[in-house]
């Protein structure tokens, strides 16, 4: 009777057994996943500070950009500002007068050249 019931035990026991022997090899296979991504998330976090590396120079680069454009982009821009636009109101003003003055001067060519001809028709 101590063969059968222990027969009868181990029979029962055998699908408890399984189980555990199924969560074993699930745990195993559980450990090789977690120790990918540990793999996975040391990797990110390399490729996180090479990141952050990456905007703290962009970072720098945009205040030397902003401090260049601020110093000696607009000073500049603002110097040619208030020379062209007077210049180019004196250019407007005088243009008239050179047109006029353009007129004058083909009325004189022409006044000299009949007095060239009278002079040569004298002489």
């Amino acid at each position: 009777m101590d063969r059968k019931l222990k027969s009868e035990l181990q029979a029962e026991l055998q699908p408890l057994k399984d189980d555990i022997t199924s969560m074993k090899d699930d745990m195993y296979s559980m450990k090789g996943e977690i120790s990918s991504m540990k793999d996975d998330m040391y990797s990110m976090k390399n490729e996180i500070s090479s990141i952050n590396g990456q905007i703290d120079f962009l970072k720098n680069e945009q205040i030397k950009t902003s401090l260049m454009i601020e110093n000696e982009i607009l000073p500049g821009m603002k110097l040619l500002k208030e020379n062209y636009i007077p210049a180019s109101k004196r250019y407007m003003q005088e243009s008239a007068r050179i047109e006029s003055m353009q007129a004058d001067i083909e009325v004189m060519k022409s006044v000299i050249r009949e007095h060239s001809e009278k002079l040569q028709k004298i002489s």
